[in-house]
């Protein structure tokens, strides 16, 4: 958990050199994954093998089961075409009918069931690629262009005071 008062960044990029994941991409879904899991892990049935996951995850990761998978861009007023990441909703985590508008289960409705049967590996992705969670950091974004990080937290401070 994310000890009051707790602290917390994330590094993104924010690319425009035409190559993917395209601007906003990573920052949207990192943005919406700190927004679901502010204080680390929030912990929902067992999914996996979908997206950016190799192996069964625990965690409420909104973007990674279509890491990648974009919604139509949106033009804003300067001109630019930004580009958002299409996400996970809640009832496709919990197996659930779904809750949204529409009965989707992702925001352009790419996913059009829910997860399926819980992921039967006894280790997460994250366990058995060997790094360890950091429950006490969430995630806030600071667009680095040319960087090629997904996403890398870094603790401001000491959270557990």
């Amino acid at each position: 958990m994310l000890a009051s008062p707790g602290q917390t960044y994330v590094v993104a990029n924010f690319r425009t050199n035409g190559m993917g994941p395209f601007d906003a991409s990573i920052l949207a879904h990192e943005i919406a994954e700190w927004v679901n899991e502010p204080g680390g892990f929030n912990a929902v049935p067992a999914w996996g093998n979908i997206g950016e996951v190799t192996g069964c995850k625990r965690y409420l990761e909104v973007g990674d089961p279509l890491t990648q998978t974009d919604l139509p861009p949106i033009t804003g007023p300067n001109g630019f075409a930004y580009h958002l990441q299409e996400l996970a909703y809640f009832s496709w985590f919990f197996r659930t009918p779904s809750i949204a508008a529409g009965a989707q289960f992702s925001d352009d409705g790419t996913l059009i069931t829910n997860a399926g049967p819980v992921c039967p590996e006894s280790r997460t992705a994250s366990q058995s690629s060997g790094r360890s969670r950091i429950s006490n950091l969430a995630r806030l974004f600071v667009p680095v262009p040319g960087t090629h990080l997904h996403t890398a937290p870094k603790l401001i401070g000491n959270p557990l005071q």
